[in-house]
């Protein structure tokens, strides 16, 4: 079962990721092809640097798209340890309340703030 999870992940990270390398690579090709042809390159000359352009471009467009989707994924965790704090402060305080109507003493730990307190590290 995490197995095949995994593979899901892989393969939705691929899917954002792939396309912005590949968009990046044509972008390379672009630049590179146009800026040789326009300044008076032959045809074959102007072909291999978009091609060069292409080659360098591509590897910048795939770090852009894992920097991109890593953060997307820091901050889905973030909304989902905040939407977690706020299940279980809203238990907690109904427990408290519970507590207190039919007149049972409330433990200090239910007093205390929720939250946690590990932080996500900056990823560098």
């Amino acid at each position: 079962m995490a197995a095949a999870n995994q593979s899901e992940s892989a393969g939705a990270i691929a899917g954002f990721v792939e396309p912005m390398r590949a968009g990046a690579a044509i972008l390379g090709f672009l630049v590179g092809f146009l800026a040789t042809y326009r300044s008076g390159g032959a045809l074959a000359e102007s072909t291999i640097h978009g091609l060069v352009g292409a080659l360098l471009l591509g590897p910048v467009g795939w770090f852009l798209g894992l920097v991109l989707i890593r953060e997307a994924i820091r901050a889905n965790v973030e909304d989902q340890r905040t939407a977690h704090n706020m299940r279980v402060e809203d238990a907690r305080r109904q427990l408290v309340e519970q507590l207190q109507a039919s007149g049972h003493a409330v433990p200090a730990a239910l007093m205390e703030p929720v939250g946690d307190r590990r932080q996500l590290g900056s990823g560098s």
